[in-house]
């Protein structure tokens, strides 16, 4: 009689424990898609989840963010959530359960920056304190400055770092590769707007930070400024119409945004015409001196041409009154 209850107990319980001793596999796969892709420092994140072997429409969902729970309901794919700083690691685990399937992930996400800066090789005069921007044919220098870490949370040092830079669609595989974080591009014949993209990423990491600058191109120009013995060009100081009330005045065309080496070769080609006559003597030569007994208003043309890059171009005009 004694043992009657003991085997009444475990039959009784034997279905229970079954129940409770049933382990869960997994019954797929979640694929994470992160959106941005490449997240930045103190960025929005989203992040939704889907399985190509099941529908998780009647799945409870439960996200974690560094072992915390933040977010669970039937069919909850997407989580938003915020990154921080650089170098920091954001640890988001999710998982899926109906029944006896299950389907979990685990997501790092360590945020990067990068930026580009940009200078195009063009002259503009000593006392021009915009920035020199590109033009038809000229050459344009990228240089990329990411700031990222790796897993083990160091700094990655740019030699480590594998650098693809693409123009609009299409990748240079020529010039992307590691340690290039340079990159340099020449305007077309007539240039049009590029779009530069930089890709940086960690190799074997999923550590990856964007950037990208629209680039545009301008005309040449040119600029006439009359010298002064004393302070020599002021950039506001533009000739338009010029009194010369005694003596004589000499004035120097400036160009911008002409490429840097052909002007230092001293190979721009002048064209300076006063009163419609052309001055033979001054084909090399931005400057030009105006005087003499004439009295009278005088037209003064200058025009500029690089003889290598014929689209560089440009023209001035100004009067002169002798008196």
């Amino acid at each position: 009689m004694k043992r009657f209850p003991a085997i009444f107990l475990i039959i009784f319980f034997l279905p229970l424990l079954a129940v409770r001793g049933q382990s869960l596999e997994e019954s797929g796969e979640l694929v994470p898609a992160l959106s941005p892709e490449a997240p930045g420092p103190g960025e929005n994140l989203t992040i939704r989840v889907s399985s190509p072997d099941v529908s998780l429409a009647g799945f409870l969902i439960l996200w974690r963010e560094n072992g915390v729970l933040k977010k669970e309901g039937v069919g909850e794919t997407l989580y938003e959530t915020k990154t921080g700083p650089a170098g920091s690691v954001l640890n988001i685990s999710v998982s899926a359960r109906r029944a006896n399937e299950f389907l979990s992930k685990e997501i790092s996400v360590r945020p990067a920056e990068a930026s580009l800066v940009w200078e195009a090789d063009v002259y503009t005069p000593m006392f021009y304190q915009g920035k020199g921007l590109a033009s038809h044919q000229s050459e344009v220098r990228f240089v990329a400055l990411v700031d990222m870490f790796d897993n083990s949370g160091k700094k990655a040092s740019p030699q480590n770092i594998f650098y693809e830079w693409s123009v609009g669609n299409k990748v240079d595989k020529g010039r992307s590769g590691l340690g290039k974080d340079t990159f340099r591009l020449r305007g077309e014949i007539v240039s049009r707007s590029k779009d530069v993209l930089l890709l940086a990423s960690l190799p074997n990491t999923n550590i990856k930070a964007r950037a990208g600058v629209l680039l545009d191109f301008v005309e040449p120009e040119l600029l006439v400024y009359k010298e002064n013995p004393l302070s020599g060009l002021r950039e506001s100081e533009v000739a338009r119409s010029v009194p010369i009330e005694e003596g004589e005045a000499t004035f120097v065309a400036e160009p911008y945004f002409f490429s840097r080496d052909i002007f230092n070769s001293g190979r721009l080609a002048f064209d300076w015409r006063v009163g419609g006559r052309k001055i033979e003597n001054l084909k090399t030569s931005n400057k030009i001196t105006i005087g003499g007994e004439n009295k009278g208003s005088s037209a003064v043309s200058v025009s500029v041409l690089n003889p290598v890059s014929f689209l560089q171009k440009a023209f001035a005009s100004f009067s002169v009154v002798l008196r």
